[in-house]
């Protein structure tokens, strides 16, 4: 990495661990006042969203181990554990959570969608180890979730979530993206890093919808 590209790398780095806090510190404090509209699913999803995340970081780093492909991996580590906190906290708050029949369809859209991924993966040959198909799998426990949380926001309103984490999410979405550039521009795509471009994408467009329910709500 030229120089120009570690200071941008370093730089992205840090405005992604600021943005993380952000995030998680902000719907913590949230999650302690109100629950409403959050649905136990979305979280849920989102940790299985980042274990697959994290693997096909730590594959790409191992793979090209640098500076950019390192700090991706640590970036999604640090995002695993931090929503596997805010699951913690919904669990310990499950009295108050509401579950809605769109909490079960979610399940089913998300098995569904799951299954038909594995029988097209199969007819190609290609299994869950391989990078795309589990790129394609966030994509879908990402994805489906996001489209039920906004429609649950539009019946019981989003006051369980925090407008920081909100904005946030968007903040550290670009971000990764951004790094997922540079360890391109450094060594190139490979299975793993075109995964992680998929999951990641459909994490951003389907946030935005949140966005748009959860503000115009």
């Amino acid at each position: 990495m030229g120089k120009k590209s570690l200071v941008a790398a370093d730089l992205l780095f840090a405005i992604q661990m600021l943005g993380m806090a952000a995030f998680i510190g902000g719907q913590t404090v949230r999650m302690l006042e109100t629950v409403q509209g959050i649905s136990p699913i979305w979280l849920g999803c989102a940790e299985v969203f980042c274990v697959i995340n994290v693997g096909l970081a730590y594959r790409g780093w191992r793979q090209s181990p640098m500076r950019s492909t390192f700090q991706l991996f640590v970036t999604h580590a640090g995002w695993t554990v931090g929503i596997a906190l805010l699951l913690v906290l919904l669990t310990a708050k499950a009295a108050s959570v509401i579950w809605g029949w769109y909490d079960t369809a979610t399940l089913v859209a998300v098995a569904v969608a799951t299954g038909g991924l594995f029988l097209a993966g199969h007819r190609h040959n290609l299994g869950i180890t391989d990078p795309i198909i589990r790129g394609l799998l966030a994509a879908i426990f990402r994805g489906i979730p996001h489209v039920v949380l906004a429609y649950k926001i539009s019946l019981l309103g989003g006051n369980g979530l925090a407008s920081i984490a909100v904005w946030a999410a968007h903040v550290t979405a670009t971000v990764r993206i951004g790094q997922l550039a540079l360890a391109v521009k450094d060594v190139g795509w490979n299975r793993a890093r075109v995964g992680l471009a998929i999951a990641e994408a459909s994490s951003e467009l389907t946030w935005v919808l949140v966005t748009l329910v959860w503000f115009f709500r």
